[in-house]
């Protein structure tokens, strides 16, 4: 509404329209306040940026554009550039008003939750602290039902897996083979799928689609599974023992070089991982904006 609205922006306006009828029309506001605002704008600057005989004419016969001053163009872009600020400052104060004690609900998995989010939550904490985090860890159809029931905001997923929520790819992570330091594999540059099958194999549990059986199952392989662990880092301990051998994602494994042996496999399989929704346009402000956050990130 104009009575919201600076004299400087409702000059651009009219500006930008060419016609005070236009831009009152679009305003939503009379012809008569548009006038008188710019009248109030000339009087601080104390000069003219429109020039009254083309205003009257465009005012009664409507069929020339609106022409400024000399004073008017040499005015425009300072004017123009103040109006801009004063609209950023406004998107900027209705974004902290929403975000204002807001709570983000997030489904994920244990690599996400470990890895992936923390650095991220901090930095759209750091520019929104009113925004709180709530988390559920589950695997892919968990995550999926939770999104339907409205039970979370935003889950975190794989592209590939056969879900109705609406998805977007935030990164790819292929697995290594994760073995004790000590196995004869643990040298090698690079080993096979069917280098594991005699092996006591720990499974990551990924639900019912489970990146890992299938890479088996379409080289019609199939491993001696001691284990089924959901917890990425529980697999990762107890191949440390000496309990069996595991195929995990290098995100998660990386950095644990020093406890296992993490070993390039020929061909590896790999998780497309996405951000996952159940109607975009239903999302609250925070949620909305904490997606376009992650994946628009650089």
């Amino acid at each position: 509404m104009i009575l919201m609205m600076s004299k400087y922006r409702v000059f651009c306006t009219v500006v930008e329209l060419g016609s005070f009828t236009q831009a009152a029309n679009k305003l939503n506001y009379s012809q008569s306040a548009v006038s008188q605002t710019i009248k109030a704008l000339e009087q601080e600057l104390g000069t003219t940026l429109v020039s009254r005989q083309t205003h009257f004419s465009q005012i009664s016969r409507q069929t020339h554009r609106l022409q400024l001053t000399r004073d008017g163009e040499s005015y425009l872009p300072f004017l123009q550039e103040i109006a801009a600020a004063e609209a950023r400052l406004e998107r900027r104060k209705e974004e902290l008003s929403q975000m204002q004690n807001s709570e983000i609900r997030l489904g994920t998995f244990t690599s996400i939750s470990r890895t992936y989010l923390p650095p991220r939550i901090q930095a759209f904490s750091a520019r929104y602290p009113g925004v709180h985090f709530s988390m559920r860890q589950g695997e892919y159809d968990e995550i999926a039902q939770w999104l339907s029931d409205g039970r979370i905001d935003l889950g975190f997923t794989n592209l590939d897996a056969d879900q109705p929520q609406e998805r977007r790819l935030l990164y790819e992570d292929r697995m290594v083979a994760v073995l004790p330091r000590t196995h004869s594999l643990a040298h090698k540059a690079e080993i096979r799928l069917q280098d594991l099958i005699q092996e006591p194999f720990l499974m990551l549990d990924e639900g019912d689609f489970s990146v890992v059986r299938r890479a088996f199952e379409a080289e019609h392989l199939t491993p001696d599974v001691r284990y089924v662990v959901y917890d990425d880092y529980t697999i990762l301990s107890m191949v440390q023992l000496g309990l069996g051998i595991s195929m995990l994602y290098e995100r998660v494994a990386r950095g644990f070089e020093e406890q296992v042996a993490l070993v390039p496999l020929h061909n590896a399989p790999k998780r497309r991982v996405a951000l996952a929704w159940k109607n975009r346009d239903t999302l609250s402000y925070a949620a909305r904006s904490f997606a376009d956050f992650l994946l628009n990130e650089k």
